[in-house]
């Protein structure tokens, strides 16, 4: 049984975000919804500036900053609408030797719960790398989930 203050704002469990993920994406592997969130890390590392970055890392628990690839690239791309970022980590997933995704949909869902997890634990939506019309797209789809 979970403690009542192991929640995604204030964790107590090492996994409390992944487990909530696994949970709300019907999955049974701990490790496949860890490469999920990973698989949406990528993506958001592209996204962030260098400051945004180490913002992010500095409110992340360990176990989540653990999780994100390596340094940023130097150029940022910033998503204007979530069809972009889904078909982007479509192509990424098919490239790579290890496929985590079965579909868009499942990429759109992941994309969708992690980013919102994410912004209830330390306001990701906030950073300046989300355009409005995503964050619009990104609420739209919350609401039709």
């Amino acid at each position: 049984m979970k403690d009542q203050n192991t929640t995604v704002s204030g964790s107590n469990s090492r996994t409390d975000l992944i487990d909530d993920i696994k949970s709300e994406l019907g999955l049974a592997s701990s490790k496949r919804a860890t490469m999920m969130v990973r698989k949406v890390f990528c993506g958001l590392v592209r996204s962030l500036s260098a400051v945004e970055m180490k913002i992010l890392v500095t409110k992340l628990p360990d176990y989540l900053a653990r999780l994100i690839p390596g340094e940023p690239d130097v150029s940022t791309h910033s998503y204007d609408h979530l069809d972009q970022w889904v078909e982007n980590m479509s192509l990424e997933d098919q490239l790579s030797p290890e496929r985590v995704f079965y579909s868009e949909i499942n990429i759109l869902r992941t994309l969708v719960v992690t980013i919102n997890k994410l912004d209830k634990l330390c306001g990701l939506l906030k950073f300046s790398c989300f355009k409005y019309s995503l964050i619009r797209e990104l609420k739209e789809a919350s609401i039709q989930m």
